[in-house]
């Protein structure tokens, strides 16, 4: 750990007096030859007699404060995580609050169907009831036809015996009636003899 120390601050110290130069060349065409020599950056650091460090240079060289840019960085993604909460504790009440709407409405939709299912039900055991009596009806009917028509049949039957009867019995009348009137006839000849 000495060694890395040591190439470390040999390291600065190479920087610093590169630095230097570079300042003293600024400086000494801006300012007048005759001001009296600053002490330099090097000679301020550095202990003359022991050529170490006369103050601990931690975070001396750093141009920005780094604990400042980390604190603004961890503040940064602090925010942007919290907003991203924040966007997505909306986006998924939004999506709970439709979610939770759409479950009502096929509780609602399942409860329609289930009524129209037992409708349906009760609509198909009428209709097959229904369909029962007309089968009874129907056979009632069919037989209620083939009856009368063999009534038909049988009332035409003696329709048609009644009325050769009636022919008959006619025919007799006017067979009695003609003998009747010759009858008459022979009892107004006899009579008038």
């Amino acid at each position: 750990m000495g060694l890395i120390k040591k190439l470390i601050e040999e390291r600065r110290l190479k920087k610093l007096e590169a630095i230097e130069r570079e300042i003293e060349k600024i400086t000494d065409t801006k300012l007048a030859k005759h001001q009296p020599k600053q002490p330099s950056l090097k000679d301020s650091l550095l202990d003359p007699e022991t050529h170490k460090f006369k103050l601990p240079l931690k975070n001396q060289f750093v141009k920005t404060d780094s604990s400042v840019f980390l604190l603004f960085l961890v503040c940064l993604i602090t925010a942007a995580l919290i907003a991203t909460t924040a966007f997505y504790q909306i986006k998924m009440s939004g999506l709970n609050e439709d979610f939770t709407a759409r479950v009502i409405e096929v509780e609602k939709l399942k409860n329609e169907l289930t009524a129209k299912e037992s409708n349906l039900s009760v609509v198909q055991q009428t209709l097959s009831i229904k369909e029962q009596r007309e089968e009874e009806l129907e056979d009632v009917l069919q037989e209620e036809r083939t009856d009368l028509k063999n009534e038909i049949k049988i009332l035409k039957s003696e329709k048609a015996d009644l009325e050769s009867e009636i022919s008959s019995l006619e025919r007799e009348v006017s067979i009695l009636k003609a003998k009747n009137e010759d009858l008459e006839e022979q009892i107004d000849a006899l009579e008038s003899q």
